[in-house]
């Protein structure tokens, strides 16, 4: 016994000393040491068949060239400055910056590459060059690689290739200005973000002071405390930005890292006479930590992660000219692109709407004095079918169905991917009939806050940068301020969600479902710090695309709600499809970006526009670009009800309340919509009267009147706030 605990003792320490020497290893990998040194690239130093790509160690920039005139058309410095003879201390030459977490202090700062890259060293490599910009003051080396990649240029960063010391880097910006266009009044010039629907904003610097835009990639990171929420009504779906110069562009897509990215914007800056938009990488993720000590008493500061991100930030640029740089040839580049990355897909024929019907919600109850909740019934299996027949009757329309909210915990965040309370919303052939007919049935799979089906509230919890488990508030509409007295919820953790999809598919084919709606999965993003591939919401994409790709790969239809990219290019129906950019004061424009990219490849539906608070407006986006109506209905409604997160869609649902608006909004629209049901957008555009002009690409054209004036087109005169549209080209 004793020789056997001396082995065990023995075996012990050697395997601590190698874990010991693996984590060595690991930090080594990532210490500064400076720079490489070696020859120094200028001039040429890649070419296409219609490019040539410079180095200009002046200004330590890349210029592109036109390949037959040696016309310089595009540089990551702007080159009028450059040809001004610009300061090179100015911000406008400013290739990467890194925020950095100050050693003494735990304060985040930044570090602006214009004025703290004390060297550079750069290395040739297969069509093109990796620099190395060393921020010699805090020990930080950042390696870029520029490579031109035929009609684009390619920049990426190997985050494993950063080195650093005692200075923790936390973010990167990459080539603040490689996408900029300068300052100008004209209409022709603006920066695109795909806030939302996408959203443009305009160069002038005269009339009115600048403007600046920041938003996460993905929509935020959940598991990030916030004590005030702003700001929620969209996020950035896409991984694209873009600048219009008057008469060229540059458009740009993140190929890799886009879960760890953010995009900063700033339009009409009167300092650097330019408009601007830029990546920046997250190297780190973080929280928010409540300070409890009596100088800094309810203070939150930044708590940055020990983990470091292991990936490839990578961005392409792509330059416009003249006859290319517009919104619709932008929207066609990255629905080319999808293609060539995800495949073509051609959608199944559209309904002209889709129906949402809500089956029930907890509510307040007692038993002898004692509160309990209880599962009240808004709508059950055979009313459902009443409401569907109804509807097709009055409007001679058949819809797509979703039902929603018809699990053991109704419409609540309860238990992951819960079956069905047959008591409560009727007999299980009255369910199987529905699904035979179609019906999509609703799952939540991230967002639960019980224990059951083999997962633990308490172990199946993602974690936030603290290591602590990340809970969910509801924030109140009215000061968004969280709601601590309201019902948390988690988030499940990101190695348990392969055990959740095989659990979901086993148990809907048991009962025979073969269309599922996956609601917040294509649009919720988060982090989790209970494995390092999930730091920063890493790896994000790539799974939530493969879960959904298996069960279309098995003919399961799959329904998101306002789906990000990475889940929109496998679905089947996207409901809330993005149609506007929100109410931020910074975004000057809405543009149907997302629907030009998309439509034709999924189903797109609206949001529920009997639940919008300007549903004509909603409408008219939608008919203007193909996208199918959606409602939201139930059988009844419980004042109790009022007390609930949900409670407001239950009473702004009642199908007997809404049926005359549904069945008109239909009518009015079924026509189009049949029409274009399969189509895709080949050109849009906004006039300057309020009109917007779609054409599609099987001859229909679709003129929108957004205006409270008639307006004359060449489809005939147009009342306010209506459409016609025209066969034929």
């Amino acid at each position: 016994m004793k020789n056997k605990n001396i082995i065990f003792i023995i075996s012990l320490l050697l395997t601590f000393c190698f874990v010991l020497s693996a984590c060595k290893n690991t930090i080594s990998e990532n210490l500064y040491n400076g720079i490489p040194s070696g020859a120094d690239v200028n001039g040429e130093f890649a070419e296409s068949s219609k490019y040539v790509l410079f180095w200009n160690a002046d200004y330590n920039c890349v210029d592109l060239k036109e390949k037959t005139n040696n016309e310089t058309l595009w540089s990551s410095v702007p080159m009028t400055e450059v040809a001004a003879g610009l300061d090179k201390s100015s911000k406008l030459c400013s290739p990467v910056s890194v925020a950095y977490l100050e050693p003494d202090t735990n304060l985040v700062k930044t570090a602006e590459g214009s004025e703290e890259i004390t060297d550079i060293a750069t290395e040739k490599i297969d069509n093109g060059i990796k620099v190395y910009y060393d921020f010699g003051n805090y020990n930080v080396c950042v390696p870029v690689s520029y490579e031109l990649d035929g009609n684009k240029i390619s920049v990426s960063i190997n985050s494993d290739e950063i080195t650093e010391a005692e200075y923790k880097i936390y973010q990167i910006s990459v080539l603040p200005y490689m996408v900029s266009a300068k300052n100008n009044d004209s209409k022709d010039s603006y920066i695109f973000v795909p806030y939302g629907s996408g959203a443009i904003m305009y160069t002038d610097n005269t009339l009115r002071a600048p403007r600046s835009f920041n938003a996460e990639m993905y929509g935020d990171d959940l598991t990030i405390n916030k004590e005030e929420q702003f700001n929620t009504d969209e996020a950035l779906k896409l991984p694209v930005f873009a600048a219009q110069n008057v008469d060229n562009a540059m458009f740009a897509i993140i190929e890799s890292g886009a879960e760890y990215a953010s995009l900063s914007a700033r339009a009409g800056d009167i300092d650097t006479g330019y408009s601007n938009v830029y990546p920046l990488f997250k190297l780190r993720g973080y929280n928010t930590t409540l300070i409890d000590d009596v100088s800094s008493e309810g203070k939150y500061i930044m708590r940055i992660s020990d983990e470091r991100v292991s990936d490839v930030y990578k961005v392409s640029y792509y330059f416009m000219d003249n006859a290319e740089a517009s919104i619709s040839s932008m929207a066609e580049l990255y629905r080319n692109y999808i293609n060539s990355v995800y495949g073509e897909r051609n959608v199944a024929s559209q309904k002209p709407y889709y129906l949402k019907i809500l089956g029930g919600s907890f509510v307040d109850d007692y038993f002898l004095g004692i509160p309990k909740e209880e599962l009240y019934c808004a709508t059950t299996y055979s009313s459902a079918s009443e409401i569907i027949s109804e509807l097709a009757d009055l409007t001679k329309e058949e819809g797509a169905i979703e039902l929603s909210g018809f699990g053991k915990d109704g419409i609540e965040y309860g238990k992951v991917a819960d079956g069905f309370d047959f008591g409560k919303f009727g007999k299980e052939s009255e369910l199987k009939a529905l699904i035979s007919n179609g019906a999509y049935v609703d799952y939540e799979l991230l967002r639960f806050s019980k224990s059951a089906n083999g997962f633990s509230a308490l172990w199946d919890s993602a974690k936030n940068a603290n290591n602590s488990t990340a809970y969910l508030y509801i924030h109140n509409v009215s000061d968004k301020v969280k709601n601590e007295d309201e019902t948390y919820y988690k988030l499940l953790k990101r190695s348990s969600l392969s055990t959740a999809f095989d659990k979901l598919k086993n148990h809907t084919a048991k009962v025979g479902i073969k269309n599922i709606s996956l609601g917040s999965i294509g649009e919720i993003s988060y982090s989790d710090y209970s494995e390092k591939e999930y730091v920063a919401k890493g790896k994000i994409d790539e799974e939530i695309y493969t879960y959904i790709n298996s069960l279309c790969k098995e003919d399961v239809g799959v329904k998101v709600t306002n789906a990000n990219d990475y889940a929109a290019v496998a679905s089947t129906i996207i409901t809330d499809t993005p149609l506007s950019s929100g109410n931020i004061s910074a975004l000057d424009e809405s543009i149907p970006f997302y629907s030009l990219v998309f439509k034709g490849r999924a189903q797109l539906y609206s949001t529920p526009l009997n639940l919008n608070h300007n549903s004509r407006q909603e409408f008219l986006n939608a008919v203007s670009c193909g996208v199918g109506l959606q409602f939201s209905v139930c059988d009844s409604y419980n004042a109790d009800l009022k007390e609930t997160p949900f409670g407001y869609m239950f009473a702004q649902s009642v199908y007997e309340d809404n049926e005359e608006q549904i069945a008109a909004l239909i009518n009015e629209s079924s026509e189009l919509l049949n029409k274009v049901a399969k189509a895709r957008i080949e050109f849009w555009e906004r006039r300057n009267n309020g009109l917007t002009v779609t054409q599609f690409d099987n001859g229909i054209t679709v003129y929108t009147n957004f205006s409270d004036n008639q307006i004359s087109t060449e489809c005939g005169n147009i009342p306010a706030m209506s459409f016609k549209f025209s066969e034929g080209r």
